[in-house]
């Protein structure tokens, strides 16, 4: 599986390297092999094969911003932006988001060109931003849920008040794709992409907001007001028209929320 993996990283490159210019069916088409071949990596552990993929989305993301740069067509330079902001935000790109605004900037007068990817592409900046929080959080909650931390610890006070500001980052997002959703939202022909939008951000609601709060429960931090922001950001979701996961449940508002 793993030599199978990287001839298929290295087919797709040379015939990638080899074109003078980018059509979007080669960039769709390179994006999903190279996505893949990521996930089927990190499912393996096979750090090598990962970040050979990642390599590869990187170039991908750089190609395709090059091509929708001279694209004169605005659907198809929409389409390659959207093709090169995915790239960037699954490659982890440090500068993935100058992709996504390249993108957004063409959308902002003319979404109705491409309605479908630049709904995606409005999507693209939260995501980015989810998995970075994510990224740095996540050792630190596992640590705390498997009590290798516990509220004993003699820098618990440090601890929780990081935990807290992963919280913040997470309700900061959430309120943003709210945001987002319901300008999405407002256009024709993104039923599509906002039942994506959906798929995509459940776990936000459904299982990073609660479980950094649950963790600062356990480092015996204050947790009662998040609750109630839990609830407002998803009562929020709820009547922006968003359903997804828990967003599909009726919510019950806890007492001693305002």
């Amino acid at each position: 599986m793993k030599k199978l993996q990287i001839l298929l990283l290295v087919t797709v490159s040379i015939m990638m390297s080899g074109c003078e210019s980018l059509s979007l069916h080669q960039a769709n088409a390179a994006l999903t092999n190279y996505y893949l071949a990521l996930q089927s990596a990190a499912q393996q552990s096979d750090f090598i094969t990962a970040q050979t993929s990642k390599d590869a989305l990187a170039d991908l993301a750089r190609q395709a911003s090059e091509q929708a740069e001279k694209a004169s067509d605005t659907a198809l330079k929409i389409a390659l932006h959207r093709a090169a902001a995915t790239a960037a935000w699954k490659a982890d790109m440090p500068n993935a988001q100058q992709f996504a605004s390249a993108g957004n900037s063409v959308c902002n007068s003319q979404f109705a060109a491409a309605p479908s990817h630049c709904g995606m592409l409005a999507l693209i900046p939260n995501m980015i931003e989810i998995d970075r929080i994510t990224a740095q959080a996540n050792a630190l909650i596992s640590a705390v849920q498997n009590g290798e931390i516990s509220a004993n610890d003699n820098n618990a006070d440090a601890l929780r008040i990081k935990l807290q500001d992963y919280f913040d980052n997470y309700k900061s997002r959430a309120n943003t794709v709210v945001s987002d959703y319901s300008q999405v939202k407002q256009n024709q022909n993104t039923e599509q992409i906002l039942a994506g939008f959906d798929t995509q951000t459940e776990v936000l609601f459904c299982k990073h907001l609660p479980s950094v709060n649950d963790a600062i429960l356990k480092m015996e931090g204050p947790n009662r007001s998040n609750i109630c922001d839990i609830y407002a950001v998803k009562t929020s979701a709820q009547n922006a028209g968003m359903s997804g996961g828990c967003l599909s449940e009726s919510l019950d508002k806890p007492s001693w929320c305002n």
